[in-house]
């Protein structure tokens, strides 16, 4: 069985991890244990507006 994966699903890997680097901040990855949970309007709360 071959688990190797095809062009596609390498671009759109390499889409996704861009996405990542250039959207998951110092801020986002620090809001939540700043406020013990999401801020509104905050880092967090604008990071799932872009992946929605």
């Amino acid at each position: 069985m071959d688990f190797a994966l095809d062009a596609a699903q390498n671009a759109w890997l390499a889409e996704v991890r861009d996405f990542l680097r250039r959207n998951v901040t110092a801020g986002l990855r620090c809001e939540p244990a700043e406020h013990g949970q999401e801020s509104l309007g905050g880092h967090v709360a604008s990071f799932r507006r872009k992946i929605g």
